[in-house]
């Protein structure tokens, strides 16, 4: 029964992409990677390997799609336009988003935003970006700060006894190296309900919520609730174009059960 769930599973997943095509999402996609490794140590979503990062990257800036940094998202509207643009962002702040991100990103004339787990910045662990890489690429213009909490907790765990140190905290702490108020903010692990949802959007702290499920754009009061999809090692530039122009999104609903 186990291999017949999984032979289904992947028979499903194939299909995906063609049955989402005539249901695509208009809104900008938003996608997302985490480490970017050499000598071929790519793994799943967590890392991705050097060459298949600019592989990805090289397309968009040949193709001609346009990048945005998250100060340049206050006109709601662009985000719900899709054709041709893309907004890049990476998860936790790992080192590797200044050595090797920054520079490619760079040369390539493409924009691109970090969500920061603010607690291993300043706890300076060398797996991480140090405050001084942040205000360079800050300055640089063509990089983006958002909120990955303090200490990469549960973000169905923020609750009035933490709020201080998870948000509050996590943004000045941000705003003190960048300059620039937080007004993004990324679930970890992609981890999220509705009173959650809920929750940050009363508290007005942020104007955009992003999570990792493909949700498509909504607002929640004054917030702006925006779905991710991940990039895997092994996508092939079939998947990650397909990825791109939202064939995949349909699997919100299927995951949610929308559908």
């Amino acid at each position: 029964m186990t291999d017949m769930n999984a032979t289904l599973r992947k028979y499903v997943l194939n299909l995906v992409p063609y049955v989402g095509r005539f249901a695509v999402n208009k809104n900008i996609p938003v996608i997302y990677y985490h480490d970017i490794v050499e000598d071929g140590k790519g793994e799943s979503y967590s890392k991705t390997d050097v060459s298949v990062f600019k592989r990805h990257m090289e397309f968009l800036h040949r193709s001609g799609y346009k990048t945005y940094t998250f100060d340049e998202l206050e006109d709601v509207s662009l985000i719900k336009t899709q054709e041709k643009k893309v907004l890049i962002t990476f998860d936790d702040g790992y080192v590797s988003n200044y050595s090797i991100v920054f520079p490619v990103l760079k040369d390539l004339g493409l924009k691109f935003n970090i969500f920061v787990a603010a607690g291993e910045i300043e706890n300076s662990n060398e797996k991480y970006l140090k405050p001084e890489m942040i205000y360079e690429m800050a300055c640089s213009g063509i990089a983006g700060f958002g909120a990955h909490t303090f200490s990469h907790i549960d973000a169905t765990q923020i609750h009035e006894n933490n709020f201080e140190k998870e948000v509050i905290y996590t943004n000045r702490y941000l705003r003190d190296i960048t300059g620039a108020d937080v007004k993004d903010f990324c679930f970890p692990f992609g981890h999220y309900n509705w009173k959650t949802l809920s929750y940050l959007s009363r508290k007005n702290i942020y104007k955009r919520l992003y999570t990792s499920d493909h949700m498509p754009v909504r607002s929640i009061s004054e917030t702006t609730v925006i779905g991710r999809i991940g990039i895997e090692n092994n996508d092939n530039m079939d998947v990650f174009i397909k990825k791109l122009k939202g064939w995949y999104d349909i699997l919100y609903y299927l995951h949610s059960g929308r559908v």
